[in-house]
């Protein structure tokens, strides 16, 4: 099972490093979405009111962030999570918990759909990868390998 939560956490992994890549290089695309949904108006709307240049900075910005978060992610993965080891677990758990849950709740919140979906796949996809392994981080067997280490 840690093998498979490994490459599901992997595939997430990926997928998150390609949203980010999207909000680098083509932010239109999820800035028009966010746009729409917070405040009914086109990109077209915002860019003529002047607007656009900074709401696609800050994707960009956003971005970066979800990128480096991304490579340290794999960090994670292939060192601590790997091995079951619980801080690892956590460090999904908290991450992904305010990454993907809090980046949905936020979209629900303004109503747009493109990252709504974008989000709850990442969510799902986080959620099954965390808590397929649940036994091998905190099952017995996992307590006795501590209490002899």
């Amino acid at each position: 099972m840690l093998r498979l939560a490994v490459l599901i956490l992997l595939v997430m992994l990926i997928y998150a490093g390609l949203y980010s890549v999207i909000s680098i290089i083509k932010p239109e695309v999820i800035v028009g979405s966010t746009v729409k949904g917070a405040v009914s108006k086109s990109l077209e709307d915002a860019q003529r009111d002047g607007y656009l240049n900074a709401f696609l900075a800050l994707c960009r910005g956003a971005g970066i962030f979800g990128l480096a978060a991304t490579i340290s992610g794999i960090f994670i993965l292939l060192t601590g999570f790997r091995k079951a080891r619980k801080w690892a677990w956590f460090a999904f758990l908290i991450g992904g918990g305010i990454a993907w849950l809090g980046g949905l709740i936020l979209a629900i919140f303004i109503s747009d759909f493109l990252n709504t979906f974008i989000r709850l796949i990442g969510t799902g996809i986080s959620v099954l990868g965390l808590f397929l392994p649940f036994k091998a981080f905190f099952g017995k067997k996992q307590k006795e390998t501590e209490t002899t280490a």
